[in-house]
């Protein structure tokens, strides 16, 4: 079993133990657990199985909604103009507009369920759902902050 499959064994069986539905000695179930859990611990499981990478080499994400905040102003909604690219292949995080594209050369990792990828000499960081469903994007400039939520989609090559 792999160091990963363990961490997700750990994961589901601690879950499953902490809920009550199996008993500390022999892992024998006391009661069927009920459906709406099984059904989250299957989406955990698969978020955890595979991380965004291995899942398509190139995102594009949409966002749903986007903050602006400054010193002067403090924070507010504001109609999202941009989306993103993630291309793993070559190792780019794109920020469109109706202009075109910027492309910034990333640094990704895995910590769960989720993928980080930072530009850190850019000040951005876009924390994306192994499964693409969700999404965070921070982007700063000097010392402005846009904040964005939305879901991405796997695209083809």
């Amino acid at each position: 079993m792999s160091a990963f499959s363990q961490r997700i064994y750990i994961l589901v069986s601690g879950s499953l133990l902490s809920l009550g539905l199996l008993t500390a000695a022999g892992n024998q179930k006391t009661s069927a657990p009920p459906a709406e859990l099984l059904e989250a611990l299957q989406k955990v499981q698969a978020m955890l199985s595979k991380p965004l990478s291995e899942r398509a080499e190139k995102w594009k994400c949409n966002l749903k909604s986007q903050h602006h905040c400054s010193p002067e102003s403090g924070c507010a909604p504001t109609t999202p103009s941009t989306w993103l690219y993630v291309s793993f292949k070559d190792k780019k995080y794109s920020r469109c507009d109706r202009d075109g594209c910027d492309a910034y050369d990333f640094v990704s990792s895995v910590s769960g369920a989720w993928t980080k990828i930072t530009v850190p000499s850019y000040g951005m960081l876009l924390t994306i759902r192994n499964d693409g469903g969700s999404f965070t994007e921070t982007a700063s400039k000097a010392d402005e902050v846009w904040t964005g939520f939305g879901k991405c989609v796997a695209q083809s090559n």
